[in-house]
């Protein structure tokens, strides 16, 4: 576990510290948590120390865990963005602050461009998710680059048609118009992949959604981490990120190799009876499931790591829309943003 330097120390009780008006949030790792859980948060007492008392001893019949308390950690940006964007508005200036704390809790040095936004939280879950939209909005908020939105909680006009609640409905577009407020397209679609504004190869966006993330690196070859929501409008507004994980191109490398070609060729390819006939093939109609199942077992198989997929390429064709399903259980099971799919996936070509 790791030690700090101690300075000024105070000490209370966790019991105490929940009293608080700030909270205590701090990395301690899988088995120092499963301590702490286990001796219950009434025994355990919590010491503060360090210059600006981010550093944390969290006391426990076991001995004594340190961490670093995330919401006072230093900046790690070794470059002076206000310079580089655009703060012009008090929304501007609480959206960089957000960014650089984002990037100091994930060690970035540096904030990179991005060539657009896909904004995740316009589903309608509570007052205080709208009451975020509408407050960026009220300090002037607006979007740095090309923002589509994820779809709503009900449709924007037929919801009466629908049977949707009055209350719901009023709530729900009011989240969508606080979104187009801030200059977001009206596209409300959880596939922008779909759309022509789609980035290209090698940019960087900042993209929410599971399976539109999955799709952007995956098949496009962009590059997004799976990002927050509330964050994502952050971003949006200053026009950058962290540069950090799969924005970073070693961290795009594929960490574990899962082999389908025996399964591909001793179970599929033998029950595809292309019919040579205009009329819809056995093939097209027993493919349905199968991407989305060997996409839900990829992702779970995968553990967090980057998987190359093997075997792919032995089949007659792989459409946009089998990968969009793969793409979709994948995100379901895989903790990480990308897979690639050798001799199929832009990043897996001659793999």
């Amino acid at each position: 576990m790791p030690s700090c330097a101690r300075g000024p120390s105070s000490r209370k009780s966790f019991s105490e510290g929940r009293s608080g008006r700030r909270p205590v949030i701090c990395a301690v790792g899988e088995e120092a948590f499963a301590t702490l859980v286990d001796e219950g948060a009434d025994a355990l007492s919590m010491e503060r120390f360090g210059d600006r008392g981010q550093d944390i001893g969290i006391h426990c019949a076991g001995g004594e865990i340190t961490a670093k308390d995330l919401l006072r950690l230093e900046d790690t940006l070794e470059v002076d963005a206000s310079g580089e964007t655009d703060q012009s508005s008090p929304a501007a200036e609480l959206a960089m602050h957000t960014v650089r704390r984002v990037g100091s809790i994930s060690g970035a040095t540096e904030l990179i461009p991005i060539a657009g936004a896909h904004i995740d939280a316009v589903t309608y879950i509570g007052p205080g998710g709208l009451r975020f939209a509408q407050r960026l909005a009220e300090l002037g908020g607006r979007v740095k680059v090309p923002t589509t939105l994820n779809s709503q909680s009900c449709d924007r006009r037929r919801w009466k048609d629908l049977g949707v609640d009055a209350s719901l409905a009023a709530n729900a577009n009011a989240v969508g118009d606080a979104y187009l407020q801030l200059g977001c397209d009206m596209s409300f679609t959880c596939a922008p992949y779909l759309l022509p504004s789609r980035p290209k190869k090698g940019e960087d966006v900042i993209w929410g959604e599971s399976n539109a993330v999955v799709y952007s690196n995956s098949v496009i070859g962009a590059r997004t981490e799976k990002y927050a929501d509330y964050f994502d409008i952050c971003a949006a507004i200053v026009g950058c990120v962290p540069k950090v994980g799969v924005h970073v191109e070693e961290q795009r490398l594929p960490t574990i190799v899962i082999d389908a070609t025996k399964l591909i060729r001793d179970h599929l390819l033998p029950n595809l009876e292309i019919e040579e006939s205009g009329s819809a093939s056995k093939f097209e109609h027993g493919f349905d499931s199968f991407f989305p199942a060997m996409g839900w077992t990829c992702g779970h198989l995968s553990d967090g790591g980057i998987p190359l997929i093997l075997g792919f390429d032995e089949l007659p064709s792989v459409s946009s829309d089998n990968l969009k399903a793969f793409c979709a259980a994948f995100g379901t099971t895989g903790s990480a943003p990308l897979f690639h799919m050798a001799n199929i996936t832009p990043e897996a070509n001659g793999r």
